[in-house]
């Protein structure tokens, strides 16, 4: 999981607008992703000056960050939280354990739900937004949530 963190990390500092090849002099990307439109175009990844856009519009990245913010806490306390879960766990259920991590998985939940939505405006606008770096956060916000479902799963089962 810290991998994939320190992935989503990455990503959400390009999205807060370092942008690695537009912050170099002179560096102009040329991907199949920057040639497809020509620059200026919403859906290119060019301004109309031929340098990079950032890879959100300005009011997206504040909301895109809280999410992951979101995101990344849930799994942060989960970190934290889940060992003294598992240790009470070993005799039995644990009701109180299972309670903690259910309001977890509800914020991991609440979270990607909110990512896909704004994913859904985004395609929605028409404009450019970075794909790639989106898709990193949704996989994260994925398998946070998944991380916690097979917890809990695990954890209520009955021991035999």
């Amino acid at each position: 999981m810290r991998i994939m963190l320190t992935s989503a990390i990455a990503m959400a500092l390009l999205a807060t607008g370092c942008k690695a090849s537009a912050d170099l002099p002179n560096a102009k990307p040329t991907n199949a992703e920057t040639t497809a439109f020509k620059p200026g175009d919403p859906l290119s990844a060019l301004d109309k000056d031929g340098n990079a856009k950032s890879s959100f519009p300005a009011g997206v990245v504040v909301r895109l960050n809280a999410i992951m913010t979101r995101s990344k806490n849930t799994i942060d306390t989960f970190d934290k939280v889940v060992p003294g879960i598992r240790e009470a766990s070993k005799t039995g259920t644990n009701a109180a354990g299972l309670a903690e991590l259910e309001k977890l998985y509800s914020e991991a939940k609440s979270a990607n739900a909110d990512l896909i939505a704004e994913g859904k405006k985004l395609d929605a606008t028409g404009q450019y937004y970075d794909a790639v770096i989106f898709a990193g956060m949704t996989v994260f916000a994925d398998k946070v949530e998944k991380e916690l479902a097979e917890e809990m799963k695990l954890l209520s089962t009955p021991k035999k």
